[in-house]
């Protein structure tokens, strides 16, 4: 895989989009990440709807490395996962380094429901607002 060098939220939009089209979705995640920029300069670029965070306007643009087989691609993740991957993000600074591991995204009418083979669970998406504790990933200390 070649590194992938994101600086705008028009690099962002070139990568292809992480589509969970599947009631249940098994991926092998390699990393997360997340481009941070402007409010104006996402929504300048055509991201619709982007994640803000904290009191200045700055948006989120979540990205997932994916390995499936041989192949290793980078995504860009839909709004409703950019939660998610700010707190995976927060726990790599926290010394919790959960990936890569086996990833399984549950589609639900409230959001997107992401597990981990331990048993960790986080629901995202517009019903889960106010439930940022619960669920964090943790992955089993060897």
């Amino acid at each position: 895989m070649t590194a992938v060098d994101l600086r705008s939220a028009s690099d962002w939009l070139k990568l292809p989009p992480l589509e969970l089209t599947l009631p249940t979705t098994d991926l092998i995640v390699l990393a997360v990440g997340a481009l941070r920029c402007s409010e104006d300069h996402a929504l300048t670029w055509g991201v619709d709807d982007p994640w803000l965070v904290s009191v200045e306007p700055r948006a989120v643009l979540g990205t997932v490395t994916i390995r499936n087989g041989d192949n290793v691609m980078l995504y860009r993740l839909p709004r409703v996962l950019s939660e998610w991957a700010m707190d995976a993000m927060d726990s790599w600074r926290r010394g919790v380094k959960p990936y890569p591991c086996r990833v399984r995204f549950r589609l639900l009418p409230e959001g997107i429901e992401v597990s981990y083979p331990d048993g960790g669970r986080r629901r995202v998406g517009p019903s889960a607002a106010g439930s940022r504790k619960e669920g964090r990933p943790r992955r089993p200390r060897h």
